[in-house]
């Protein structure tokens, strides 16, 4: 009877042992924790009892506040944490304020079927060839009618102030009620003509059209 006894005892025991020894390895054992979607920071500290911040020094060299889809995470179960050097890396981060910190989905891994899209690749920037700008538009002074041209600049002059180097209406200055802008300070007659002609040739082409078109408008 006491030999039988004897021998429950040791086998409760050698269990007792069997299970510190299993409880032992598995407490100090390595676990790889690959990151899915709705995995935390958080999550991941209080599943494998490692605090959030050396979860977040494993992420050396990335956002410490992002964690990835596809990212390995080795558990060695006394409270270190490294990532796997062949982790997948997820190709889109989204990051996030917040400090339970947001998974960056892949592309590859959502499960939500979107309409089919156009790819659209974004091409090498082209040069447009410059556009030459045009001779800056003023407001002519207000004409009660057309006055007749006689195709020369002349005509022109005499319908805007008869003639006068020194007539002024507001901004428009002289012989030919140009724009001060353009006279650039210098109301001289010489400079006056000069910045006319270039004006008339620049714009409509020619003196000619010019003056046609002050004729058929009673501006230019």
């Amino acid at each position: 009877m006491k030999f039988t006894k004897s021998i429950a005892a040791m086998a409760a025991i050698s269990v007792g042992i069997m299970f510190a020894v299993t409880a032992n390895v598995d407490a100090n054992a390595k676990v790889k924790h690959t990151v899915q979607n709705g995995d935390t920071i958080s999550g991941l500290s209080q599943q494998y009892h490692v605090s959030q911040k050396k979860i977040q020094k494993a992420n050396k060299g990335k956002d410490i506040n992002t964690i990835y889809v596809g990212e390995v995470f080795v558990f060695d179960g006394k409270g270190h944490v490294k990532i796997d050097k062949n982790s997948a890396k997820a190709p889109v981060n989204t990051n996030s304020n917040n400090a339970n910190t947001q998974i960056t989905a892949s592309a590859a891994n959502t499960n939500s079927v979107a309409a089919p899209q156009a790819t659209t690749q974004s091409a090498a920037p082209v040069q447009q060839a410059p556009v030459a700008a045009a001779a800056p538009t003023s407001p002519a002074p207000a004409a009660s009618a057309p006055v007749a041209s006689n195709g020369t600049m002349d005509g022109i002059a005499q319908a805007e102030s008869g003639n006068n180097y020194n007539a002024r209406n507001g901004q428009y200055i002289g012989k030919y009620q140009l724009s001060a802008s353009y006279l650039n300070g210098d109301y001289s007659p010489a400079h006056q003509e000069e910045v006319a002609q270039q004006y008339a040739v620049s714009r409509y082409g020619s003196v000619q059209a010019a003056a046609a078109y002050h004729a058929a408008h009673g501006s230019w």
